[in-house]
């Protein structure tokens, strides 16, 4: 339920008719969100998914939309539902150019894009913001230090808006998921956002989804691979020009740059562009692995890995690129269930969250990719010098 009077509607493919208030759409206008119009929401996936050249600014909305629905349905004061509404609206205008790629590359660095979304809220748009509107209040939603963890929580409008949206413009429907039963049936337990026992399967129909949506979409071997060899591309310019001059970028801006910085990275670069890929050379599957293995694989620096292997086999560094696994979470495990006056977590009325960690590690992988001519050296290289098998 809309708890303004809109100033605005805008059409969105996802959620319909999405009403924005006088200062939303201030706060929209301005040069911070408008730039979301030119960053990619899934990054290089379009190079498989030819439909996902969806945007972060698109997302955002969406995100507003989403918090604000669960902001009423646990019923938010008046001036926390603005607060989170606008949380929502702004939680990615700190975001890099080619969104994900981009954000490894600045953590790496000490840099994360939620760190850079706030300051940009002080420092760009806090003369817009009113009062009532605690800026302090905002950052909490975004880094997801909240109470009531609306925006960056384990079950979030985040995350279901780019289920959502990354099934309807990928065309895989893992992403389809019943975010109204979600929304319904959120409530507040201890003061945290909680779910009632009625929304079991729509939450764990959400969690499946969240997993394979990334396999077979971000981590799908194409993209993976891509994002992979944008990354090196993405370290390299850094290390050249900072992380600043690379965050402040859009993909448009940065592809720019990239197409003529010069030296091995502007050739690989250019590859992606072509879709030239590399080939992969050597692959450890975490079902062929121990769960201990995959967690130190998750581990390891993917750059001196890529030194290693590129001495031991002979070739250029540039010949090489690693990409390691995400460590094993078990953050779905959390997710609270209200039943009969009781709270619980969600692992303890369904199996599906369990079984979804295992996943995870089953389908974890390290790669390790090259140029079709040093395959075999590569490969054996690999072999010697992460020794797990």
């Amino acid at each position: 339920m809309v708890r303004f009077q809109p100033a605005d509607r805008i059409r969105d493919p996802i959620h319909g008719n999405i009403p924005v208030s006088k200062l939303e759409k201030r706060l929209i206008d301005t040069d911070v969100m408008q730039r979301l119009r030119r960053i990619r929401q899934v990054s290089l996936s379009s190079l498989v998914f030819p439909g996902a050249t969806h945007t972060r600014f698109s997302h955002s909305l969406g995100v507003m939309y989403l918090a604000g629905e669960l902001a009423d349905s646990i019923g938010m004061s008046d001036s926390e539902y603005r607060t989170v509404r606008i949380a929502g609206l702004l939680h990615d205008i700190g975001h890099g150019p080619f969104s994900h790629a981009s954000g490894d590359i600045a953590e790496s660095f000490g840099r994360t894009h939620e760190e850079r979304s706030c300051e940009l809220i002080r420092e760009e748009l806090a003369g817009i913001l009113p009062g009532a509107i605690e800026i302090g209040r905002i950052e909490e939603y975004i880094h997801g230090d909240a109470t009531v963890n609306i925006v960056a929580g384990e079950i979030d409008a985040d995350r279901m808006d780019y289920l959502l949206r990354d099934a309807t413009f990928t065309g895989i429907d893992h992403g389809e998921i019943e975010y109204e039963t979600i929304v319904e049936f959120a409530e507040l337990a201890g003061g945290e956002l909680a779910f009632n026992r009625q929304a079991v399967y729509s939450l764990t129909s959400l969690l499946t989804a969240r997993l394979y949506m990334h396999l077979e979409v971000n981590d799908h071997r194409s993209t993976r691979l891509a994002e992979a060899m944008l990354r090196r591309v993405l370290r390299e310019y850094v290390e050249r020009n900072g992380v600043e001059a690379m965050m402040e970028k859009d993909d448009y801006s940065m592809h720019a740059e990239l197409m003529e910085m010069g030296g091995p990275c502007e050739t690989l670069y250019q590859r992606i562009q072509r879709r030239d890929l590399l080939k992969p050379a050597y692959t450890i599957q975490g079902d062929s692995v121990s769960e201990e293995t995959v967690s130190t694989l998750a581990t390891l620096d993917p750059v001196t890995c890529e030194q290693e292997i590129a001495e031991e086999a002979g070739v250029s560094i540039d010949a090489v690129v690693a990409v390691r696994p995400a460590p094993p979470s078990e953050s779905t495990l959390s997710v609270t269930i209200c039943d009969n006056g009781e709270t619980k977590p969600l692992a303890d009325v369904s199996a599906i969250p369990r079984q979804l960690t295992a996943e995870r590690v089953r389908s974890a992988r390290f790669d390790v990719y090259t140029n079709e001519s040093n395959e075999q050296a590569v490969r054996d290289a690999a072999r010697s010098v992460l020794a797990v098998e």
